[in-house]
């Protein structure tokens, strides 16, 4: 059996019942249930107070929960009205504080990531987003981590505050962030502290060299060629697969006989090496240039 409490109370402000709830007024028929108890927080309360059930509808003294929630209550024109008691506000805004010091105290704040040492691989001033590379992890898009700037973000140089259009590729950088980031890849997570190592020299990046793979799809398009290429382990995975773009400039040979290919020559299961831009585009696969292509004897 459902049993529905007509008193509603907030916590605070003024709660006005009106006893009339259909124009017409009428006599009605109910119980007083002696086993019925009444607990505010898990404790006792009310036990002088008896309750009505009419209709499968619990009905409960007003009176009695108002005095019980320290709150005071009139009869006025056929309207109960009960007012909670009104808290200062200032005194509100103390136990606030003092609140929050406490969580504070009891609840540990999610630790933030330390990067001693990663690379600065992407800089996007209109995303606001830094792409790094932590030191030691192989240049792979999956082992990049993309850090969300915002006003909360420190950035420094020898004690010297920075701005995002101050950072270049191939800084050498220490990073501390949240330790919450998205499941996407690469992950993006927000950045605390990025400090660009005092010691470190802005390097040119090296080019990067595919030693083994293989051709997966080659692709004209208005600019060129496309080649999808796939490492020869599991070439058709997404994870190991790299699309290279090659302009008039990439140059394409075979490891025997030295002759110069061109991009249409490609096709797909010839396997290769590939040497190929550092810059890499942060999509999966990632995008980039390629420098020089050889064609591995079959």
């Amino acid at each position: 059996m459902s049993k529905k409490l007509l008193v509603m109370l907030t916590a605070m402000g003024t709660l006005s019942v009106t006893l009339i709830a259909a124009p017409i007024v009428k006599n009605v028929t109910a119980k007083i249930d002696p086993a019925i108890s009444f607990e505010l927080n898990g404790e006792k309360v009310m036990g002088d107070s008896e309750a009505l059930m009419y209709n499968d509808t619990l009905y409960v003294p007003v009176r009695a929960i108002s005095e019980t929630l320290d709150a005071d209550i009139t009869y006025k024109n056929k309207v109960v009205s009960i007012t909670t008691v009104e808290t200062d506000p200032e005194a509100a805004s103390s136990n606030t504080k003092e609140s929050q010091v406490s969580a504070t105290e009891i609840t540990p704040e999610l630790e933030a990531v330390t990067i001693d040492e990663a690379t600065i691989m992407s800089v996007d001033v209109e995303s606001k987003q830094v792409g790094v590379l932590p030191a030691g992890k192989e240049d792979v898009f999956t082992n990049y981590i993309i850090l969300n700037i915002s006003e909360d973000t420190t950035l420094t140089q020898d004690g010297t505050s920075l701005t995002l259009n101050d950072l270049v590729e191939g800084m050498k950088v220490s990073v501390t962030h949240s330790s919450v980031s998205t499941r996407s890849l690469p992950p993006q997570t927000a950045a605390f502290t990025l400090n660009v190592l005092a010691e470190a020299e802005v390097k040119p990046l090296e080019n990067v060299t595919l030693e083994d793979v293989q051709v997966v799809e080659v692709n004209e398009t208005k600019f060129g060629y496309s080649v999808l290429v796939g490492k020869n382990e599991s070439p058709e995975d997404i994870m190991n697969q790299t699309i290279l773009h090659i302009n008039e400039e990439t140059v394409i040979k075979h490891e025997k006989n030295k002759a110069i290919y061109k991009a249409s020559d490609l096709e797909k299961g010839m396997k290769l090496k590939v040497v190929h831009s550092p810059i890499m585009t942060l999509s999966l696969p990632g995008q980039t240039t390629a420098i020089e292509i050889t064609i591995l004897a079959q």
